[in-house]
């Protein structure tokens, strides 16, 4: 039962991580977007 739990936390905590990756890979890509369309203008 306890080791099941930590492999649940683990699993948890890494897809928490990625999915804190992918936000961060989207606000990147988003601002750059903005800032090519600022220089455009």
């Amino acid at each position: 039962m306890n080791y099941a739990n930590k492999l649940i936390q683990a699993l948890i905590a890494e897809s928490l991580r990625l999915h804190d990756a992918l936000l961060w890979d989207i606000t990147i890509k988003i601002y750059e977007v903005r800032r090519r369309n600022e220089l455009i203008r």
